[in-house]
């Protein structure tokens, strides 16, 4: 563990990772807790969750097979540029017109998302082609530590900013924040190693391996029940991640003085 937190590399994907985590994590946590708070809020909320929720669901097989055919380094840049695109078009139209409408909500909620979707995949897929074998449960053990210490930090941020701060300007800090990511990882040294081997390779259509996915499964049964078993934490967070906003802005009665500008 000391050994890699003295590698520069190791230091400097900590740094850009626990910036842009806390962006992302302020977006996602003031967004919910402001559009619950608008007319038939809780229900608006409910279906942009389940409508984000199919949507990646959707997009991943195909995210999956896009990037293993390309640089997971510029994969890993393009979600933190597509954050900091997003997020920024919606802080500046929010400046300029003086209010934050409730579709705005509803987009920077699912951009928010999606940044996750595009992130995390690129991310692992990246670390386990520039560090050997022996380091990645160290590695991913920091980078467990480095997403809760971001998760704690966004929501303190975002309980002490959403009441005092317009959403513009909290939108236009977080857009920073994925800058500043975008610009240390585009420093890291990294060679695509994996593209020698994929252009030797007839690539399988996305369905396809998604069919041969399933008929191992199948053929693994045990397996197939473990790894569903495993998804049931998932479950539980993404459903807890609905109800907590609405718990506290219905059933405690949060202070008004949270309500949207």
């Amino acid at each position: 563990m000391k050994t890699l937190l003295r590698d520069t590399r190791v230091q400097r994907l900590l740094l850009a990772n626990i910036t842009g985590s806390i962006g992302s994590g302020v977006t996602i946590i003031a967004v919910p807790w402001l559009l619950v708070h608008r007319a038939h809020g809780d229900q608006l909320y409910g279906w942009t969750t389940l409508g984000t929720t199919i949507a990646l669901f959707l997009l991943m097989p195909y995210y999956g097979a896009w990037l293993d055919r390309h640089s997971r380094k510029t994969m890993l840049l393009v979600g933190e540029a597509f954050g900091f695109a997003a997020t920024l078009s919606m802080g500046l139209w929010a400046l300029t017109t003086g209010e934050v409408a409730t579709w705005q909500l509803i987009t920077s909620y699912f951009c928010g998302m999606l940044y996750y979707t595009l992130h995390y995949p690129a991310k692992y897929a990246f670390l386990q082609q520039i560090f050997v074998r022996s380091q990645y449960q160290s590695l991913m053990g920091l980078m467990e530590i480095q997403g809760q210490v971001a998760m704690m930090i966004a929501g303190g941020l975002a309980s002490m900013l959403v009441d005092r701060v317009p959403l513009a300007i909290i939108l236009l800090l977080d857009a920073a924040t994925y800058l500043f990511s975008f610009c240390v990882q585009s420093t890291l040294p990294y060679e695509a190693t994996h593209l020698h081997d994929a252009a030797t390779t007839s690539p399988a259509g996305v369905w396809a391996a998604l069919a041969e996915g399933g008929r191992w499964l199948g053929a693994h049964r045990r397996l197939s029940v473990f790894f569903a078993c495993t998804l049931v934490p998932f479950v539980l967070v993404m459903v807890s991640n609905y109800l907590f906003p609405i718990y506290v802005a219905t059933v405690l009665q949060a202070d008004d003085c949270l309500r949207p500008r």
